[in-house]
């Protein structure tokens, strides 16, 4: 016999590596999904076959040893040949773990017990060959003491490499569905795996394989294969990244689900109104009752976002009957009982839903009352990117156009200024309304340049127009809260004043109640800033939404505007018709100048000049006209 000796060190390392790598798993507690279980499965296997491993060539190195010194052989070749069998049988049935491993994270969710039973087929070959090999010898037998393969060990190879190979294939394939970090360990596995078979077929007693796997293993147990980085901190639930892969390997496979996301609040608004620690134990209590419920299939994906992924819809109507029932309770602790009243979003996958951004889009989105929704919501998102969109070509193309609603004065009997108005004309999306834009600039944080490119517009409009527009006494920009709100707005307002010829008297800014809610001083000071460079300021939609009072006695507005809303409750309501007469009448008294806006019908007007008012603003004299209608328009009125 050669006196080849088998260096076996690496392979005892490889077992201690293994085992502490399943110890750390243990001590996690991370075997909760089927993942972790065949990973798990793996570190074992590793084990369990290096032990073997290691066992087989102590034995066969003492019978090289004794050969070598010319005495009797003491092993007993009965073990030996169970050693190297045991070892064989487990070691190759590892790339079929790995085959396994690779598809429960890449696999359709369906027939999975079907694929994977025509999958075992090969390694159940195999393992016949290898149960076998006592009476066929057909793999491997040991003659004059010395260890030989059989053609069956080929095949054996042949099986295994075949695993690692399409293992290798998908993962390249659905790359894109893996969780992040996977895709590159599962190649750098197959990698090391191939550099240790290929060294030990060069250096044939240098047992380098299973140690080479052991440290790739080892590095996925610390970094891949740990629940901490799959959980919420706070809930304990599955983490929004672990969603997201769920979801995406459904719509890869077009596997059909049933989605519910459940918005529980405004978190945001709860926080500050409770106090964020109440309000974390709460949510944490939440987590409790999904875990209690089903700990797999429910996710928190952040910020009051709950995601829960069914089979079917029987069992989704099932789970979210206990489900609401339990948040007609308030959660938290004894000291804090916290009610959350959330929002539930249905839909179907992948009829629904056809991409993660619209996911991202619904989890992203703002919290919406209490109550049913199902895929509207979604298309409403939708639409509203696209006009976020289109606002933004707007913006950068400068195509927003300028529309000009007249107001009349009844004191001059004549139109004598007029508010200037947004419009947007989309080459994608066409004419796209006011009350649908405006909502979506605020959102988006586009309402700031918006009200900047009108600003200019409106200041070129009448530099370009002068004599046109000389019997205007001003004309009215809207400004948003954002915009009082951005601490550059001044400097940036009075730089473009700067540029064109216009009298700051020309301009008259309207805000509206909102923009007192949260800085009242601040808003005040800036504006103040501007009336002392010459421009005048509005109050709009007076007597909607907060009707606070008190900053009408701080501030100086040349004109209170009264919504449409009042006027049009006043027609069919006594109290809000005398609501409308004694709102006029206040406004008048503290000497305001009081605008109407939305009057459409002569009867209106009468009846407003009759409580005195001072200002029209609507259909009826003209609705908002493009630049050239509204010159043309001032020629005719005037």
């Amino acid at each position: 016999m050669s006196e080849l000796r088998y260096v076996y060190q690496y392979e005892v390392v490889a077992v201690i590596l293994s085992l502490i790598s399943a110890g750390v798993m243990l001590y996690r507690r991370n075997l909760k999904r089927r993942k972790n279980k065949l990973f798990f499965v793996i570190l074992i296997m590793m084990a369990v076959s290096g032990i073997f491993d290691v066992m087989a060539d102590i034995l066969i190195n003492t019978i090289t040893k004794e050969t070598a010194a010319g005495v009797p052989v003491t092993v007993d070749m009965n073990l030996l040949s169970f050693v190297q069998g045991a070892f064989l049988f487990v070691h190759n049935s590892t790339p079929f773990m790995w085959f396994a491993y690779v598809n429960t994270m890449i696999s359709k969710s369906k027939n999975r017990k079907r694929f994977f039973a025509l999958a075992s087929i090969p390694c159940v070959i195999e393992l016949l060959l290898i149960v076998t090999n006592p009476f066929t010898r057909w793999v491997y037998y040991f003659e004059d003491y010395s260890y030989t393969h059989g053609l069956g060990i080929y095949v054996l190879y042949l099986i295994a490499g075949a695993y690692l190979f399409v293992s290798l294939i998908q993962t390249i394939k659905y790359w894109s569905i893996l969780p992040k970090g996977h895709a590159a360990f599962v190649v750098a596995f197959t990698a090391l795996t191939v550099f240790g078979i290929s060294f030990q077929l060069l250096v044939s007693n240098m047992l380098i394989e299973l140690f080479v796997e052991s440290i790739c293993l080892l590095f996925m147990t610390f970094t891949l294969e740990t629940e901490i980085q799959t959980r919420n901190p706070v809930t304990k639930l599955y983490n929004r990244p672990s969603f997201v892969y769920e979801v995406q390997k459904n719509l890869f496979h077009h596997d059909k689900r049933e989605l519910v996301l459940l918005k529980l609040a405004d978190m945001g608004h709860m926080n500050s109104m409770l106090g964020v620690n109440p309000v974390s134990m709460a949510v944490a209590d939440v987590g409790v009752f999904f875990i209690t419920l089903d700990k797999n299939r429910c996710y928190d994906c952040d910020n009051g976002n709950l995601a829960l992924i069914f089979d079917d819809t029987i069992e989704r109507d099932k789970l979210m009957e206990r489900i609401k029932e339990r948040f007609e309770h308030p959660f938290g602790d004894e000291n804090n009982h916290i009610h959350f009243y959330p929002s539930y979003i249905y839909l179907s996958i992948p009829q629904d839903i056809s991409s993660i951004e619209e996911i991202d889009l619904l989890i992203n989105d703002t919290y919406v009352k209490e109550g049913q929704y199902d895929k509207e919501v979604l298309v409403g998102l939708k639409r509203r990117v696209e006009v976020e969109e289109a606002i933004q070509r707007a913006l950068d193309n400068e195509t927003l156009q300028v529309y000009y609603q007249p107001i009349y004065s009844r004191a001059d009997n004549r139109i004598n200024s007029a508010e200037a108005l947004a419009r947007i004309f989309d080459d994608k999306l066409g004419f796209i309304s006011p009350l649908e834009f405006i909502p979506a600039a605020e959102k988006s944080g586009k309402i700031g340049p918006l009200g900047k490119l009108v600003f200019k517009k409106t200041l070129q409009f009448y530099s370009d127009h002068k004599n046109e527009l000389k019997n205007l006494e001003y004309i009215e920009v809207n400004l948003s809260v954002a915009q009082l709100n951005d601490p550059d707005f001044y400097d940036t307002f009075s730089s473009i004043a700067g540029i064109y010829d216009v009298p700051t008297s020309f301009i008259n800014f309207e805000i509206t109640e909102s923009a007192f809610i949260d800085n009242q001083d601040y808003v005040l000071s800036v504006i103040d800033k501007f009336c002392k460079d010459g421009f005048s300021f509005s109050l709009d939609d007076f007597g909607t939404g907060y009707s606070n009072f008190s900053y009408l006695y701080d501030m100086n507005f040349k004109i209170v505007k009264l919504d449409k809303s009042i006027l049009d409750k006043s027609a069919v309501n006594e109290n809000a018709d005398k609501t409308l007469h004694s709102m006029i009448g206040m406004l008048k008294d503290i000497r305001y100048k009081v605008l109407q806006e939305g009057v459409e019908t002569k009867e209106q007007e009468d009846k407003l000049f009759d409580y005195g008012i001072d200002y029209i603003q609507g259909f009826y004299h003209s609705k908002p006209l493009p630049e050239t209608e509204f010159l043309e328009f001032l020629k005719q009125n005037n």
